[in-house]
């Protein structure tokens, strides 16, 4: 017993002991009390955020107060935009291509052949095997991860309008040659060289039950390696294989096999027509060569840092409607809004001006996203698209990123840019 008195004591003491002190400690945590250490934060016994600041010769702790988040001005809401009675028929806007390709286009009509816009497009893999390159688990497992971000790539630029469906047929479908790679012209990479004929001789092997008719392109693949690659399209060249005629095609060896930009580079020009914008006059060491785009689109390089595409691009698909374009072929002065091209709503996004036969001057609001990585803040992108430019002679220049302030001039155009902030942009667009 007498223990157990003792213990007892010792806990009234324990407890006597700490009791005033919290109290203390939480009593000091109080506006207006004493602190020592400037700029310390804390918390009041109130969950008060403070902070210890100078009063005259003391420190005390005062109320910490965040600072008011700044105003963003709606620039979709100034007052002084041109109203759309002043606005060119969109029709106008939508020139012709001038130059001469049969399977890709940077004007309307949009070429024969090429599939109207659909919100799901349905692909079908064919993995090609060699004797000393065999297509393997691996690589089937890289090229799913890949086709992943391909999708994801086309949901955001198509602005949510549409998906690609991949098709992997079972292994006893893949085709497989009994000879190297090498004898099939895969071992050295000459620039430009068409694998037309490969593709041919691919095709004519695939199994019979494949039905090919019901895709909307094929996707045929090698197995990865290292020493040479290819990716090109077949927009509308049309294969024959045991299952029917094939639409569109492309092709994939090597060390671009998997690349999920150069399948979405590739697919560009075989679902939608979309020229080349990099110049074929490259170098063994460089090969895309991009001055004109400076690099702004997928289709000017499929290994770049700027691969969103250009509202042009996205015009061209019906991706942009006629109703987000702001087409002006009258003289005169404009004030204009331009939405951030990657916002997901029916607002206006390409501003739009023809020049001659086969030109036309373009701009968009370009912001930060998942692909367009370096922008910055954003601004005013002004471009002219040339199809009197065939494709690959880089025929979209840009012609400046405008920043707040900032002016492009362009043949009798001037653009500048009146403000810029997340909600889009505001330009002023003078033609003489």
């Amino acid at each position: 017993m007498v223990k157990n008195r003792l213990l007892g004591t010792s806990l009234l003491v324990v407890i006597a002991l700490v009791g005033p002190s919290s109290s203390v400690a939480n009593a000091a945590n109080a506006v207006g009390k004493t602190c020592t250490q400037l700029g310390k934060i804390s918390k009041s016994t109130f969950g008060d955020q403070l902070v210890c600041e100078k009063s005259g010769k003391k420190l005390i702790w005062k109320k910490k107060i965040a600072p008011p988040l700044p105003v963003v001005i709606d620039l979709s809401r100034t007052s002084s935009l041109s109203p759309g009675n002043l606005f060119s028929e969109v029709s106008k806007c939508k020139i012709a291509d001038a130059s001469y390709s049969r399977d890709v286009s940077l004007g309307f009509p949009r070429p024969v052949g090429i599939a109207a816009s659909k919100s799901t497009y349905k692909a079908l893999v064919i993995p090609v095997s060699f004797l000393d390159a065999p297509f393997t688990d691996y690589d089937l497992e890289y090229l799913k991860e890949n086709v992943a971000e391909v999708n994801q790539y086309y949901k955001l630029q198509s602005l949510e309008k549409i998906q690609i469906s991949f098709t992997y047929p079972e292994k006893s479908k893949w085709v497989t040659f009994s000879d190297q790679r090498s004898d099939h012209g895969l071992a050295t990479k000459i620039f430009l060289e068409s694998k037309q004929s490969l593709v041919s001789e691919v095709l004519a092997k695939t199994d019979s039950d494949l039905r090919v008719t019901e895709y909307d392109f094929l996707l045929v693949q090698t197995a990865i390696w290292a020493d040479s690659g290819w990716g090109m399209a077949f927009p509308t060249s049309s294969f024959s294989t045991p299952s029917g005629q094939v639409k569109s095609t492309v092709f994939l060896a090597g060390f671009s096999a998997g690349q999920w930009f150069v399948i979405a580079h590739e697919i560009g020009h075989a679902l939608f027509a979309f020229e080349d914008l990099y110049s074929y006059a490259a170098t063994k060491d460089r090969t895309f060569a991009f001055s004109g785009t400076k690099n702004w689109d997928l289709m000017s390089n499929a290994g770049g840092f700027y691969l969103g595409l250009f509202s042009w691009q996205r015009f061209l698909t019906g991706w942009i409607q006629d109703s987000q374009v702001a087409c002006l072929s009258n003289t005169g002065n404009y004030q204009i809004y331009l939405a951030p091209l990657d916002l997901v709503a029916n607002v206006q996004k390409s501003l739009q001006i023809p020049l001659e036969p086969g030109v036309i001057l373009v701009a968009e609001s370009r912001k930060t996203s998942k692909y367009d990585s370096r922008v910055g803040i954003g601004g005013t992108l002004v471009y002219v698209v040339n199809t009197q430019i065939n494709s690959g002679s880089e025929p979209i220049t840009v012609i400046g990123f405008l920043a707040k302030g900032q002016t492009a001039t362009y043949k009798n155009v001037e653009i500048t840019s009146l403000d810029s902030n997340s909600t889009g942009e505001l330009v002023s667009v003078k033609i003489n």
